[in-house]
């Protein structure tokens, strides 16, 4: 072998062990490094499809592959780590809704899917929602800004925060740390507010206790205001309170097509903070055996159950917090 080849061939392993070093000893990895990483797959996988001419050819494809699988290789494990960091993706909301990035960084623009890991924080331009792994969502008000301290505890720093958790019985679901004390639920539904100083708590469904120097336990059907000074006041408010009116469009959209009557009866009590009664076992009977057909894309909860229930012999009304349903007389035919 002569020696300039010698010489190209140890240049040429120098350079893979430098690339390599290199790879393991860089941060995690950005979206954007991420596409030129599988960029380069791309390219050295239509590269070593070629016929190889001879051993130094064959050794520089050897080495092409091996450095993208490596560098996939350290994709991979860097993901698996980060996953674990993860505690919420953006959900929904207009484009530019939710800005994010690290502390004192330059905040980017949240795409749908996009994930939040620990320390992000977070701020709404526009109302806009983030989907919780726990279980559950959290819409932000317009103006609002928290930060992701884990996959269990956000740090609300300003703004307005609906929680609508999707069981009472995630344990340590989450916590909400404010100025002003920790909030912990014991429910699904409720609404926090930080302005000026001062802390608003409505609860919806479910309970929460307030920790910290004034501490209070806040039910259903019960708002708190707890002022820079202490100072605590308690009011009632309804489920339908003009309060909850920011909140909106359905958190939790629902597909009638192939579901029954019950699932969507379920549905419309867990948004509005409702009890579901049924006045008897022929009414709880004919919800669950009855299928529903069609979409509800575009209406708003009251509008879904009404359009709906059109279509069946069950009937509804609200009362004293309570949804109840009853056996009607058959709807009228469509030709």
């Amino acid at each position: 072998m002569s020696d300039a080849r010698r010489d190209g061939e140890d240049a040429g392993e120098a350079a893979i062990d430098a690339s390599l070093r290199a790879a393991f000893a860089t941060e995690p990895l950005s979206g954007q490094q991420l596409g030129r990483i599988r960029l380069g797959v791309e390219a050295a996988w239509r590269q070593s499809v070629r016929p190889a001419r001879n051993t130094w050819t064959m050794r520089r494809v050897a080495a092409a592959l091996l450095l993208p699988l490596l560098a996939a290789t350290l994709v991979l494990a860097v993901y698996r780590h980060d996953a674990t960091d993860i505690a919420a993706t953006y959900s929904s909301g207009q484009p530019g809704s939710l800005v994010a990035g690290a502390p004192g960084a330059t905040p980017a623009i949240l795409r749908t899917g996009a994930p939040l890991a620990t320390g992000t924080q977070v701020e709404a331009r526009r109302d806009g929602e983030l989907h919780w792994l726990k279980g559950g969502v959290l819409r932000l008000r317009a103006g609002t800004r928290l930060r992701i301290l884990d996959e269990r505890h956000v740090e609300l720093q300003s703004g307005s925060l609906y929680v609508a958790l999707a069981s009472p019985h995630v344990a340590d679901a989450l916590s909400v740390r404010t100025a002003l004390g920790t909030i912990e639920h014991i429910g699904t539904q409720f609404l926090l507010t930080l302005d000026a100083g001062s802390l608003d708590i409505a609860v919806r469904e479910g309970s929460l206790q307030l920790r910290g120097p004034r501490g209070a336990a806040v039910v259903a059907g019960q708002a708190v205001h707890l002022d820079r000074n202490g100072e605590l006041a308690r009011r009632t408010l309804a489920p339908d309170d003009p309060e909850w009116a920011w909140v909106g469009a359905p958190l939790y959209p629902f597909d009638a097509e192939g579901q029954s009557v019950l699932a969507l009866l379920q549905w419309v009590t867990l948004e509005k903070g409702q009890a579901l009664v049924f006045d008897s076992d022929e009414a709880r009977h004919l919800a669950e055996s009855t299928t529903l057909h069609g979409s509800l894309r575009g209406l708003s909860v009251d509008q879904s159950l009404s359009v709906m229930l059109a279509t069946t012999t069950l009937r509804a009304r609200l009362g004293d917090d309570v949804l109840h349903v009853h056996a009607g007389p058959a709807a009228p035919s469509r030709r």
